[in-house]
């Protein structure tokens, strides 16, 4: 990946968090500061944080099944459970009470 195509991604990742971000506050859904970043697919880098942070997200959702521990996880690529981690798709619901 050279200098440029990496500059490019992340120009675009900027522009595609920040319309994002402008659809929904828009609309009312989310305020304009101390928002939640739900990355795509669990799929995040140093510089995604770097952006969604200077964009006003306070936290970062990634896609790992466990319970998170806020005074271990890096806030901003915190663990959870989603739907599909529970009955009838999965079980691993589990994790966080055995």
């Amino acid at each position: 990946l050279s200098d440029s195509d990496y500059k490019d991604i992340v120009k675009k990742q900027r522009e595609d968090i920040s319309k994002s971000l402008a659809y929904v506050n828009k609309i009312g859904l989310v305020p304009k500061e101390k928002w939640v970043m739900n990355y795509p697919y669990g799929s995040y880098s140093d510089k995604t944080i770097e952006i969604a942070r200077s964009l006003g997200a306070v936290a970062g959702l990634g896609v790992t099944a466990k319970t998170a521990d806020l005074a271990v996880d890096n806030v901003m690529a915190l663990p959870r459970y989603d739907t599909n981690d529970f009955p009838p798709k999965s079980t691993n619901y589990r994790k966080c009470i055995e």
